[in-house]
């Protein structure tokens, strides 16, 4: 009967010491949502937590992550490292940014039932080389007495991209040769601009030349050209013909001798010219306004007797050879 007694209190306190336990127990657990990824592809981990309120949690870090064993490594040291090149991309709700850096539990969303308190979370991290490694919980910071449970780390394989398979949730297309985009006349307007801009430059190299060439053709200059002017005009006067009604012979013979006089007195092609064609040409040569309205007159007159068959006045002729002769000795050449 004694014997049974102690049986019974054995089993009590053994019930009493490993429920005790449980409630000093705490579990932390990390499960990434695929298995298999290619190096550097981005991976979604839930984290869970569970601590009893008894265990004086102080907050969380993720110094786990910092050490990743690569369990590729005890098979191949050659082919593989010895741990993870692991970089968290996203903290997900907890501000966060240095793996040993701990995070209090205030900055914690927490949810409290029976004893115990527990959160969730959610990262993204990246593996940049291959192998196989554990994914842990996160490390709970709290009371050194209290017990850290974890359940089986998930694995994690990271492939090369080449050696992606088929079956695995992340598949990876097969690598394909850059398609040539057929041209269109968009990618030949460059010699478009090119032409343009030649184009553009010959045009106002066309019209600066055209500036400065002379439309007056360069003559030789006869210093005696006035006398032989002066001869003709002289001439005009004695023969007097505009007074037998030659009036259109008269202003012929005139502007003649006034073209040829100009022609060799400042080199201008007089005889080829139009009447505006040699004042444009006469005043470059640096005569008076005074003179220059002479000659104007003088073949404005000439021209509507020439070509409009007008008929000026006897003394008109006779005041106009005046006026001609005055404009040689006003332009005669100085020796």
């Amino acid at each position: 009967m004694m014997k049974r007694y102690f049986q019974i209190l054995a089993v009590v306190c053994s019930i009493a010491l490993g429920y005790y336990d449980l409630n000093a127990q705490i579990i932390s657990t990390a499960k990434p949502l695929k298995d298999t990824v290619t190096i550097g592809d981005i991976v979604q981990v839930e984290l869970y937590a569970k601590v009893p309120t008894s265990a004086d949690c102080k907050g969380v870090n993720f110094s786990n992550f910092g050490e990743l064993q690569n369990l590729s490594y005890l098979l191949d040291s050659l082919q593989y490292d010895a741990k993870a090149d692991l970089e968290i991309l996203d903290y997900g709700k907890w501000a966060f940014n240095d793996f040993d850096q701990m995070i209090s539990l205030d900055k914690i969303e927490l949810t409290t039932e029976s004893g115990f308190v527990s959160f969730r979370n959610t990262i993204k991290i990246a593996i940049y080389n291959h192998g196989q490694f554990k994914i842990p919980g996160i490390t709970i910071v709290a009371d050194s007495t209290a017990k850290v449970i974890q359940t089986q780390p998930a694995l994690l394989t990271v492939l090369l991209p080449s050696r992606v398979a088929q079956s695995d949730s992340l598949s990876i297309n097969p690598i394909k040769d850059i398609i040539a985009e057929q041209k269109t006349w968009v990618d030949y307007l460059w010699i478009g601009w090119i032409i343009a801009g030649i184009l553009a430059l010959w045009l106002v190299w066309k019209w600066v030349k055209n500036r400065r060439k002379k439309v007056i053709q360069p003559l030789i200059n006869n210093p005696q050209a006035h006398e032989t002017a002066l001869k003709g005009l002289q001439q005009l006067k004695v023969d007097k013909i505009w007074l037998e009604g030659k009036h259109k012979s008269f202003q012929t013979q005139l502007t003649d001798i006034m073209r040829q006089y100009i022609h060799e007195r400042y080199s201008i092609s007089a005889p080829k010219m139009t009447s505006s064609q040699i004042l444009s040409a006469l005043k470059k040569t640096g005569i008076s306004k005074e003179l220059m309205h002479e000659m104007d007159e003088i073949l404005d007159i000439a021209d509507l007797v020439k070509f409009a068959e007008a008929e000026p006045g006897i003394d008109i002729h006779a005041q106009f050879l005046d006026r001609a002769i005055d404009f040689v000795h006003q332009t005669k050449a100085v020796n």
